[in-house]
């Protein structure tokens, strides 16, 4: 259902809004994101860490005919609305990001175009790294290091790399078998 929609934290009335082709499924993604801890809105995303899920309500609050209105309507509401009742991070309605709406959609690509696409994907195969370089980017991103009986480790999936398992997993037999592993606070 095409509309706009709120994620409101109950006790404090604060909202995150937005606009979407699909409500449902959008609220799938932003539960999912929250649950994993990468919402793109820092300021919901440390609210949901501090209060839980229990706290919010994920709510339809208009239903529009197309995406252009349900867009309009979302940036009146950010106008009004923006800053303190509002956990957006931006004051503008970008809509949905899966290029369904994007003004080049449906328009050739040139040759030119078409060759810098290809050049790009055959560079992909090439290794753009050192494994010292890689290490350092990874230490800088880490959020965790995670120290076990074969060496220490910046964040879970440099941990699961090394086990041949996934960061998920790692991050779970980390616990389980009590490895130390404290948080960076990036």
């Amino acid at each position: 259902m095409i509309g706009l929609y709120a994620i409101t934290h109950v006790p404090t009335r604060r909202s995150y809004v937005g606009s979407s082709v699909d409500i449902r499924k959008r609220f799938v993604t932003h539960r999912s994101m929250l649950k994993n801890n990468y919402h793109h809105s820092p300021y919901l995303q440390n609210v949901w860490n501090k209060y839980g899920e229990q706290e919010f309500e994920f709510k339809q609050i208009a239903t529009c005919k197309d995406h252009q209105e349900a867009m309009k309507l979302e940036q009146a509401f950010l106008e009004c609305f923006y800053g303190a009742d509002l956990f957006n991070i931006k004051n503008e309605a970008f809509g949905v990001g899966s290029g369904k709406f994007h003004p080049n959609k449906g328009k050739p690509l040139t040759e030119e175009h078409k060759q810098k696409i290809s050049s790009t994907m055959k560079g992909m195969e090439q290794k753009l790294h050192t494994e010292e370089t890689l290490q350092k980017i990874s230490k800088n991103r880490a959020r965790y290091i995670v120290t076990t009986p074969e060496g220490q480790f910046y964040g879970f999936a440099s941990a699961g790399k090394h086990y041949g398992i996934s960061e998920v997993a790692a991050k779970k037999r980390c616990k389980i078998l009590k490895f130390k592993w404290s948080y960076e606070g990036i």
